[in-house]
């Protein structure tokens, strides 16, 4: 391996390994958690726009294939999330897709974290960071939507009367 001054990063990731620092992460660890961090901003995005267009669905829905394909996401299917996504009358929005998407922002917000070791992130061992995800993701979700969390999205709430019933 050619480690000189102009190999770039494959002799920062030698002289890392050199100095034993495991902990450091390498360039390409940054650079993927970088273009994660792209996916789930475009992502975010989507919902957000998504929600905009079902609050106004009289205004043209803009294409955001562009967006997409800028931030490496490659389902083509989220450039029609935003045209057909709705409004009910009680207040519930129907975006198709809303479950994939929030699947995969949740993959992605885990890319963006990955541990440098496997099994912890920093002093938090993985599946209690994985369940503080979770929840932050809910949580946003329940803010985005002024409802509950992500189920929200994909079906219609109970009517009031089987609720009393």
């Amino acid at each position: 391996m050619n480690s000189g001054p102009s190999s770039g990063y494959p002799a920062k990731a030698a002289i890392v390994a050199e100095l034993g620092e495991r902990e450091l992460l390498t360039p390409a660890q940054v650079n993927e958690a970088l273009a994660a961090n792209d996916r789930a901003k475009y992502l975010m995005t989507l919902l957000q726009a998504a929600r905009a267009h079902a609050d106004t669905p009289n205004q043209l829905a803009g294409n955001r294939e562009r967006e997409r394909l800028a931030a490496g996401v490659d389902e083509a299917g989220f450039d029609s999330v935003m045209a057909l996504s709705r409004k009910w009358d009680n207040g519930a929005y129907v975006i198709p897709g809303a479950r994939r998407i929030r699947d995969r922002l949740v993959d992605e917000i885990r890319r963006m974290i990955a541990p440098p070791h496997p099994g912890r992130l920093g002093d938090i061992p993985w599946p209690v960071a994985c369940c503080r995800l979770r929840e932050t993701v809910a949580g946003a979700a329940r803010r985005a939507t002024g409802r509950g969390p992500a189920r929200a999205f994909l079906r219609p709430p109970p009517e009031p009367a089987r609720l009393r019933g």
